[in-house]
């Protein structure tokens, strides 16, 4: 069998724990990914968890749906906003 190397940029203590998830099923990270890709090129789909926010990003959210209900912030419509983007 051929094959060809795929390299991408990960945190990396999602590395570290892929390589620890993959030893403790007896495989390889790479027979690991190659099973991911593989499932993603026969169902021709990406299965995507949402994520969850951490404190600053809900403590961002709280503060801009507080600046927008007090009148502080402006609610655009998508019209509005290209118009606004093409005013600058």
């Amino acid at each position: 069998m051929k094959t060809a190397l795929m390299n991408f940029k990960t945190d990396p203590s999602i590395k570290t724990a892929v390589q620890k998830k993959a030893a403790s099923l007896g495989v390889s990270t790479s027979f690991l990914l190659e099973q991911a890709v593989r499932e993603m090129l026969m169902s021709e789909s990406i299965t995507l968890k949402p994520l969850i926010p951490n404190k600053e990003t809900i403590r961002a959210i709280r503060q801009s749906e507080r600046e927008l209900k007090s009148g502080k912030m402006k609610k655009f419509t998508p019209e509005e906003f290209k118009k606004h983007l093409q005013s600058l």
